[in-house]
């Protein structure tokens, strides 16, 4: 009789254990879906966080290549040199912080920043003043990247958050 007991005992420790490892694994199942929902979720703020700040460079390039071209009207040498390496960084930002742009995009970018690089080079060996040529060339330059790539940008980058 006592060995039947033992046995019923056993049997009834073989049903619990395996009832608390069914539950423990569900437990995990569980964990594990929301473990990815977090990642997820995330991902996805990390995400918007570095569009939301490629759009604001962009702004804050239209903004800055607008003075720039005023910088060359009054023919400011030194001011414009200080304010090219501000303009390729934020172009560079707005590269990095959104790995979402197509390899056309980044060419794009790349293409404004070598020619942001050469209008500097122009302008390096000018003595005195920028000459109304030259910053009616350098500003012909900042017209198109404002008028073609900063809104294409834009709506890139919009069209990003949509997705």
């Amino acid at each position: 009789m006592l060995g039947d007991a033992g046995s019923i005992a056993s049997l009834v420790g073989v049903v619990v254990s395996l009832g608390g490892l069914g539950f423990a694994l569900w437990q995990l199942s569980r964990l594990r879906g929301e473990t990815r929902a977090a990642r997820e979720s995330a991902e996805a703020t990390r995400r918007a966080g570095g569009r939301d700040l490629a759009l604001t460079d962009v702004t804050r390039l239209n903004e800055r290549l607008q003075a720039l071209k005023q910088i060359h009207r009054d023919g400011n040498k030194q001011r414009a040199l200080d304010r090219y390496p501000e303009i390729i960084e934020l172009f560079v930002d707005v590269r990095r912080r959104q790995p979402g742009l197509s390899q056309e995009a980044r060419v794009r970018i790349q293409r404004a920043i070598n020619d942001i690089s050469a209008m500097e080079r122009d302008i390096e060996p000018v003595q005195g003043n920028i000459t109304p040529e030259l910053a009616g060339r350098c500003n012909r330059t900042l017209t198109d990247l404002q008028s073609t790539l900063l809104p294409e940008l834009e709506d890139r980058l919009q069209q990003l958050e949509d997705t």
